[in-house]
């Protein structure tokens, strides 16, 4: 996967993207907003059956995450919050939710606060 956005110009606005949780605890959680949230998500997680976009509201999923940077697969879930938001919520060391905020925002979404997220 190339550090081009996985998200064609036709995209209204792209997905924001934000770190839930404090920095280096024990669990974090990425927050993902936006009409082409799942879209941006999906080249990234391995999800047994179904797309991000096939979840339903409330709905949550063991998945694996690809990891570019650190060349493995992590384990996350994934939960949808709503129609257009999901929470990536993972193991909490920095290098960790560091590459996936940067992956994220490498292929078209937007880093935002926590406060800015929704």
């Amino acid at each position: 996967m190339s550090n081009s956005p996985l998200l064609n110009s036709c995209q209204q606005s792209p997905p924001r993207v934000a770190l839930l949780t404090a920095s280096g605890g024990a669990l974090s959680v990425v927050g993902v907003v936006g009409s082409a949230a799942g879209l941006l998500l999906e080249p990234f997680l391995r999800i047994v059956s179904r797309q991000p976009e096939r979840l339903q509201v409330g709905e949550a999923r063991f998945c694996g995450w690809r990891h570019q940077s650190l060349a493995v697969v992590e384990p996350v879930m994934l939960v949808r919050t709503a129609t257009d938001s999901w929470e990536v919520h993972s193991h909490g060391g920095r290098a960790v939710t560091d590459s996936i905020v940067s992956a994220l925002c490498d292929a078209g979404g937007i880093e935002c606060s926590g406060s800015e997220w929704q």
